[in-house]
């Protein structure tokens, strides 16, 4: 499953940091291959909005030097309630229909 791949591969960025660009990029190309399960449409668009912006959040980033990233968290925080409540509200229609 596509989903299950894209949760994976976020999941491997803390691991390796410096591949984080190219995973994120990848995770929003596939998710925009797919289509909005139905009933979580709303939630669904939260989601890969909130990884869009995640990508793009992580393309200003120094990955070779964390402190120098400190100014970024507000934006990575406001993109939190997307990533956890989308994936949770897709993660449950998942868990009862599939």
């Amino acid at each position: 499953m596509v989903l299950q791949q894209v949760s994976t591969d976020l999941g491997s960025v803390q691991q390796a940091p410096q591949e984080a660009p190219q995973r994120l990029a990848a995770a929003v190309d596939q998710l925009n291959q797919l289509q909005p399960p139905p009933g979580v449409a709303p939630q669904w668009q939260r989601f890969v909005g909130a990884v869009t912006g995640m990508r793009d959040l992580v393309g200003k980033l120094d990955l070779s030097n964390p402190q120098a990233n400190t100014g970024y968290a507000d934006e990575l925080e406001a993109l939190r309630p997307g990533l956890i409540d989308g994936g949770s509200a897709i993660d449950d229609w998942g868990k009862a229909n599939c």
